[in-house]
């Protein structure tokens, strides 16, 4: 190190070079390869100024994450001065984020580049920014974007509220929502008076609303566009699109209830699949009729409100469904199952708070109509086998029973009723599992009863059966404790009870298996039992216009 002191001022060059230097192993960097101090970023600051209008328009939006270093790194110049000394000219192309420096990523820099050409996150980490007008003010949003294509994961409430003030310039005074389902096991017992074992998922459907003059309901779907508009003091019937029966039926439900009702407009959003076997139609019903709760403050019991959501599913929509979907929208709770008797109408609520799994719904995204007249076939055929065997449903029909009037059924209806009775043991031994934590059997029992579904019942598909094929090959040696169809059949989706640990990579695994063998995306995600029906009551704000920060 050299040490030199000076009394008046630094000396000139020549000076220097006379002046004795003490020498050790240490050299004197130069000024001009010293390391620069750090710049303080501007990019929050520049965010928290960007207030004005034209940096407020919704769908602007930024990325982060590209880099995982600091967001501006200062290089020197010539003169010992850093490169970004100077201002930094406003960038003006929509949705491009500042030029990220700093050390580069795995794999190099043309992934990172890529993606920002594209828009993406390079490797499913990016942040898409924007801001939305929502309850009355412009309020920056978040959301996650996945590798390849920035898709909008805001929450169904925060999308619909959004949604609706776009539509009608105002907030909405209520946002009422819904979740959809998950059966683990039992499956199409409930119209035959026997037992399930759903979870209401964390997926859901939700309703922004407010009072509207005069007697008209109006309904916009915020994800189609689709408007739909009738009066609600008139008997409501059928009409277009097809999905405004669902909220059609309800509101007929609540005037058959004796309840008067007042005009309101509304904005429905969901990020459930729809025909999936995830219960949407049940989600939107139940969402409605939690929505018409609140506007005009008349309570239904959960019974009731349930076997009216019912209702309206088997007079508007032409589906007889049983009671499994609605109830379990209404009476869902954050880790817990649901073992229902569907005779009794009466629930059990089973613990599922294991931290060490979770239920990775696969999406074949192959479209079912269970209207088109395959579930009401199967429903007939199992009134039949109750009707040859003398009894009101096949809840009340052994195994032993059926065998022995085997030769008195038809082979068809035989096998119908065979899934029915067996698959109602399955479920009451799956609850006894999971209370006493016994996962592997459990996957066994899952795996049997996709194969009743598929071989007695004829319910599945060829992408199902592929699907759980899939599942089974991992086995529990690679986190797949059980899997099987869920929902009505004929398509849709595929529930596999996995270590959470290990969702992610299974995640990668089902899909690219999926899709080398089908050449078909599917749609997957990892969910927990969640919350059933609920609705928030909005305070009224007071509007006032944005002004720009101090």
């Amino acid at each position: 190190m050299v040490v030199t002191a000076w009394k008046s001022g630094p000396p000139s060059p020549a000076g220097v070079a006379a002046l004795p230097a003490v020498a050790t192993n240490t050299t004197v960097p130069s000024r001009a390869n010293a390391a620069p101090a750090p710049v303080r970023s501007q990019w929050n600051q520049r965010r928290r100024a960007s207030t004005s209008s034209s940096r407020r328009k919704m769908g602007t939006a930024f990325m982060r994450g590209d880099s995982p270093g600091p967001r501006h790194e200062t290089t020197p110049r010539a003169g010992g001065k850093p490169a970004n000394d100077r201002p930094r000219r406003r960038f003006r192309s929509r949705g491009r984020p500042p030029p990220a420096a700093g050390p580069p990523r795995p794999g190099g820099a043309a992934p990172a580049a890529a993606a920002r050409q594209r828009k993406c996150a390079p490797d499913g980490r990016g942040v898409s920014g924007f801001s939305a007008p929502i309850f009355g003010r412009v309020r920056p949003c978040r959301t996650v974007v996945k590798c390849g294509r920035p898709e909008m994961n805001l929450d169904p409430e925060s999308r619909a509220a959004w949604m609706f003030f776009k539509a009608f310039d105002r907030p909405p005074r209520w946002i009422a929502s819904a979740p959809g389902r998950v059966n683990l096991i039992g499956e199409h017992t409930d119209y035959n008076d026997g037992f399930v074992l759903p979870i209401a998922i964390e997926q859901r459907t939700a309703i922004a609303a407010d009072v509207a003059p005069g007697s008209t309901a109006t309904f916009l779907g915020g994800s189609t566009g689709d408007l739909a508009s009738f009066p609600v003091n008139a008997p409501v019937t059928r009409g277009e699109p097809a999905w405004s029966n669902y909220v059609r039926g309800v509101v007929a439900g609540m005037q058959a209830a004796g309840v008067r009702l007042r005009g309101f407009n509304a904005v429905i959003e969901s990020n459930l699949p729809l025909g999936g076997g995830l219960s949407s139609s049940a989600a939107l019903e139940v969402a409605t009729a939690t929505l018409l709760e609140a506007i005009t403050g008349r309570r239904l019991g959960p019974l009731r409100k349930a076997l009216l959501c019912q209702r309206a599913e088997h007079e508007f929509a032409g589906v007889p469904c049983g009671i499994m979907d609605q109830f379990m929208a209404v009476l869902g709770r954050k880790n817990h199952l649901l073992l229902l008797d569907c005779r009794a109408k009466r629930g059990e609520l089973v613990p599922f708070a294991s931290s060490e799994l979770a239920l990775l719904v696969i999406n074949t995204n192959v479209r079912h109509a269970l209207a088109s007249g395959e579930y009401a076939r199967r429903r007939q055929q199992c009134q039949a086998a109750a009707q040859a065997l003398g009894v009101s449903a096949l809840r009340d029909v052994s195994l032993a029973d059926l065998q022995r009037a085997e030769a008195r059924l038809d082979p068809l209806v035989f096998r119908r009723a065979r899934h029915v009775v067996t698959e109602n043991a399955r479920t009451l031994e799956a609850a006894r599992c999971i209370r006493g934590r016994q996962w592997e059997r459990l996957g066994e029992l899952m795996y049997a009863s996709h194969a009743s579904l598929r071989d007695d019942y004829g319910v599945s598909s060829a992408e199902l059966d592929l699907v759980v094929e899939l599942a089974r090959d991992i086995g529990p040696a690679g986190g797949v404790l059980g899997c099987r169809m869920t929902g009505g059949g004929f398509g849709g989706c595929a529930v596999a009870l996995v270590r959470a640990e290990d969702a992610r990579g299974l995640s990668r695994l089902l899909s690219d298996g999926y899709l080398s063998r089908t050449r078909t995306h599917a749609s997957l995600f990892v969910t927990r039992p969640g919350a059933g029906a609920a609705v928030l009551e909005l305070p009224r704000p007071r509007l006032t216009p944005l002004s720009p920060p101090r």
